[in-house]
């Protein structure tokens, strides 16, 4: 291999970046394959993504925030998503114009999955990630944080990992859209999560 031949291939590789990230845990998943015909999963699974992920911005189509250098940019995103078995992945950009509508997202998420009677347990968190839905590469501590908080709650909601309570996050977040309480959780992961959780 040249080294022009190496160089070619890390310019391919999916980069590092700082997201702000959200697991969905499928509640009684096992039961809902036993019961369901796979095209009815996978169904259910793309409507609850068009519902809640993919719909318009309903404060406008776009986000406007200065760059460091002065510069007026206009943004509007979607959040990056992927789903397996029973696990729903939602991600975007730790930028302050995405981030309050990513949070508004997953509380759409969870309030169109109850209305579909799929119940969900979530969590999310902030940091260094490789998330990159072309390499199907999905890497970092605000997987294994989410991880550990999704699995260590005992409700159906969804909660801020530790990572989540940076001041800088929380204020671009709406004042509806998160409440201080203590998430139920289960003995082992009470250090896990924050006191605070998505309304």
């Amino acid at each position: 291999m040249t080294g022009e031949e190496d160089h070619s291939n890390q310019s391919n590789a999916p980069e590092i970046s700082r997201f702000v990230f959200a697991m969905f845990d499928v509640l009684g998943f096992s039961r809902w394959v036993e019961t369901k015909s796979l095209s009815s999963i996978t169904a259910a699974y793309r409507q609850l993504i068009e519902r809640a992920v993919l719909k318009p911005n309903e404060k406008g189509s776009l986000a406007a925030f200065h760059t460091p250098e002065g510069q007026l940019l206009a943004v509007t995103r979607a959040p990056e998503f992927a789903y397996f078995s029973d696990t729903i992945l939602l991600w975007c950009p730790l930028a302050p114009p995405l981030v309050a509508d990513f949070v508004e997202r997953c509380a759409d998420l969870m309030c169109e999955a109850l209305a579909m009677n799929i119940p969900l347990r979530g969590a999310i968190t902030l940091g260094d990630a490789v998330l990159d839905n072309k390499t199907n590469t999905y890497i970092g501590k605000p997987i294994v944080e989410a991880n550990n908080l999704e699995k260590g709650q005992d409700w159906v909601g969804l909660t801020l990992g530790n990572t989540a309570m940076w001041s800088p996050f929380l204020a671009q977040l709406h004042g509806a859209s998160v409440i201080e309480y203590p998430a139920p959780m289960k003995e082992k992961y009470k250090q896990c999560a924050a006191p605070v959780v998505v309304d």
